[in-house]
């Protein structure tokens, strides 16, 4: 635009020339966990569809002896398996479909009994294997009772007994735990515990019974050797256990952002069920920044708060953001848990993409002298709140009302003035 200003008989051309700056103002997991022998249900939580399970299999009893110098072998400790991606269905009761199995029982003078495998079957099925029960009396061979078979971790295998007078009983196998396989037992020792698994039963000393193993799964120790009519009997084996684990979230917070921007929400739940910690999250967005599939860390600096960073978001619009699975490894296991789309689990919110600030071009452009009153000239504004103004010749103002920027007044002295338009609030945008 264009504004000549005269000064008496002497007139001047004046250059306004507009120049615009935009700019802005100055979620531990909750768990169930079964460690009695038999079986229960389990309800599903609304708006999930994958959980965490962790099972260790029963440990197998230690064997008794009913010969003189000739001890018991101990039993077998439990395996330990576990799983991430076990399928529910949200909002279902899984009657009767979590098995803790039972430990072997181990009798006078005879062999242990095999412990029985720990299970959940929902969507789809998680197993740990059992330890199997000691032999009852060593003769030349070592028919030790055999730790679990692997899952994710095998347990230990019993001890052999000592073939002596005064011979003691085969230590019972330890189970598995969640970070290692089972310690095995000796004819001297019983199987430790391991993180998460249980020890082995003690071994009996000549004329002694076996001790029991340890929930969850450790063998039990195996029998002394006979002295006299003192039959022996092998120690029991420790039950097994499962543990149902998933992230309970009780909000996710939603966000106004400029677009082009990244938006930084907060999840929230208990201090116990999203503890401190480094997690992964994956998450959908809707139009009109869809994206599927976007994974980021949230961090969890204070229990029961986390914060995590999305993609930019380019589309102006009201965007849904939905968590679909949050995982993370917490005291070396590995957690996660997987959600619908229906928000029902708290793992929905809306982010707003707010459009940068625009500013039309000029009215009018004008030629006039100095006392002369300007006619005034407007600019329509989108997404600002205020705008401030530098610059310009004096007896002139600026105002902004209404997304339009308005410069009047009457000029008063003549000259080349370049003035000075900023938007306030909104976002930051192009000319």
């Amino acid at each position: 635009m264009k504004i000549i200003l005269c000064n008496a008989k002497l007139a001047t051309t004046v250059f306004i020339l507009f120049f615009l700056s935009l700019g802005r103002n100055s979620f531990s997991q909750t768990k169930t966990t079964s460690v009695t022998a038999g079986t229960s249900s389990f309800l599903s939580p609304t708006g999930i569809t994958k959980v965490t399970v962790q099972a260790w299999g029963a440990g197998g009893a230690g064997g008794g002896s009913n010969t003189n110098k000739s001890a018991a072998s101990g039993g077998g400790g439990g395996a330990y398996n576990t799983s991430t991606t076990v399928i529910v269905t949200p909002g279902t009761t899984y009657t009767n479909s979590v098995v803790v199995g039972a430990g072997g029982t181990g009798a006078s003078g005879i062999n242990g009994t095999n412990g029985a495998a720990s299970s959940v079957t929902f969507g789809s099925s998680l197993s740990a294997n059992a330890g199997n029960g000691g032999a009852s009396n060593e003769v030349n061979v070592a028919p030790v009772g055999s730790g679990g078979a692997a899952g994710t971790f095998g347990g230990g295998n019993g001890g052999s007994g000592i073939q002596a007078i005064n011979g003691q009983g085969g230590g019972g196998g330890g189970s598995a735990g969640t970070a290692g396989g089972g310690n095995a037992g000796t004819s001297s020792a019983a199987g430790a515990a391991v993180t998460g698994g249980g020890a082995g039963g003690l071994q009996g000393q000549q004329s002694q019974n076996g001790f029991a193993g340890s929930n969850p799964g450790g063998g039990g120790g195996g029998g002394g050797d006979k002295a006299g009519s003192n039959i022996t009997l092998g120690g029991g084996g420790g039950a097994g256990q499962v543990i149902i684990s998933y992230f309970a979230l009780t909000s996710t917070s939603g966000a106004t952002v400029c677009n082009g921007t990244t938006a930084t929400l907060t999840v929230s739940g208990t201090t116990s069920n999203l503890p401190v910690g480094s997690y992964t999250v994956v998450y959908d967005l809707a139009s009109p920044n869809g994206s599927t599939n976007n994974s980021t860390t949230m961090t969890v600096s204070t229990a029961g708060t986390g914060t995590f960073t999305t993609v930019s978001l380019s589309n102006p619009g009201s965007t849904a953001i939905t968590i679909t699975s949050i995982t993370a490894t917490l005291g070396g296991t590995n957690y996660g848990t997987s959600y619908d789309n229906t928000g029902t689990a708290n793992n929905k919110a809306t982010i707003i993409v707010a459009a940068n600030n625009t500013v039309g071009a000029p009215s009018s452009t004008q030629t006039l002298c100095i006392n002369t009153v300007l006619t005034n000239i407007t600019h329509s504004t989108t997404g600002a709140t205020g705008a401030t103004f530098s610059g310009l010749p004096a007896g002139v103002t600026g105002s902004w009302s209404a997304n339009v920027v308005t410069i009047s007044g009457t000029p008063t002295a003549a000259g080349n003035n370049t003035y000075t338009v900023t938007l306030t609030g909104g976002c930051t945008g192009g000319i």
